[in-house]
C-alpha cells in the first residue's frame, strides 16, 4: 500500500504527546521519528522528485 504519509500544519497541529506543534518542522521531525519506529526510512528530495516525476 505503499506506506507514504504526510505530514505539516495544514495536516495535524498536534504531535503524539497531545503537545500543540509550534511549527512544520515539529510535525517533521514527529513523522520521521514515527516512520524509523515501524522500520521505515524517510526518503531523499531525490528520490521524492522521481516519485513524483518532478523534473529540475
Amino acid at each position: 500500500m505503499g506506506g507514504n504519509f504526510r505530514v505539516g500544519l495544514e495536516d495535524n497541529f498536534y504531535l503524539p504527546n497531545g503537545d500543540m506543534a509550534k511549527s512544520n518542522g515539529e510535525c517533521l521531525e514527529a513523522g520521521a521519528t514515527l516512520a524509523r519506529m515501524i522500520g521505515r526510512e524517510i526518503a531523499t528530495i531525490t528520490e521524492m522528485r522521481e516519485m513524483l516525476k518532478i523534473v529540475m
